[in-house]
């Protein structure tokens, strides 16, 4: 799949969180040049910031977090949804 049609499919998603299998987390990931995956983070609540760590972590506080003004924004940053 092209980045385009990931990122289209990414924002379309963080948009719809009645489809988010884990609401009110849902993962993303972040992959280098090569495509590589190099950070996860977790988008919490509908709102557009990720959390920097594992979906799986049970206490969220305290992790470091990129904040976005909008999840289009979030998705130009190349974090698609995991």
């Amino acid at each position: 799949m092209d980045k385009a049609t990931i990122r289209k499919k990414s924002l379309a998603y963080l948009l719809a969180p009645h489809v988010w299998p884990s609401w009110p987390r849902c993962p993303v990931i972040r992959r280098d040049p090569s495509g590589v995956i190099a950070e996860i983070g977790v988008v919490l609540a509908m709102q557009p910031h990720v959390l920097l760590c594992n979906i799986f972590d049970a206490k969220l506080e305290g992790a470091e977090a990129i904040k976005y003004e909008c999840f289009s924004e979030l998705v130009n940053d190349g974090w698609e949804v995991d």
